[in-house]
């Protein structure tokens, strides 16, 4: 899907689960710079975030899900996505973004990790990382599709 800030991709489609504010339960309400921790009233019923977590990750399922019942989408450790890192111009077409994209390459990191701070767990947040880095903080979420 094509919107005006570059393309949504599926891993935002499944944690927005049809919401458009900046988490899925709301909007941002503290108005703090970016990288800078402050108490986010909404994240502290979804989310492992800086204020909240502490120095571990969590186990998955101890805070409120999402509208489809997907838990952790924001905070307590990144997600890699599938998707190539980088912008891409509204209304460019856009069939297939990894047919370029080999071993190595940068991917979108999503949804956030235990030590971000509010304005970083925004649903639309993307961080680009090379695949070949191995941190603690990065997982994956398996997906299937209905038969």
């Amino acid at each position: 899907m094509i919107e005006s800030f570059g393309i949504r991709t599926e891993w935002e489609y499944a944690a927005r689960a049809g919401s458009k504010t900046a988490y899925y339960n709301g909007d941002i309400t503290t108005q703090a710079a970016i990288g800078v921790c402050v108490e986010e009233p909404a994240l502290n019923e979804i989310a492992w975030y800086c204020f909240n977590s502490g120095p571990l990750t969590h186990p998955v399922g101890e805070l409120e899900p999402n509208a489809w019942g997907l838990y952790d989408v924001l905070g307590n450790a990144f997600e890699w996505s599938n998707d190539q890192s980088g912008w891409v111009p509204s209304g460019e077409p856009l069939a297939d973004p990894d047919q370029t994209v080999g071993p190595g390459s940068a991917r979108d990191l999503r949804g956030a990790f235990r030590s971000s701070a509010p304005r970083q767990c925004r649903l639309a947040n993307r961080t680009g990382l090379s695949s070949s880095i191995k941190e603690a903080t990065i997982g994956f979420r398996l997906v299937r599709t209905q038969p």
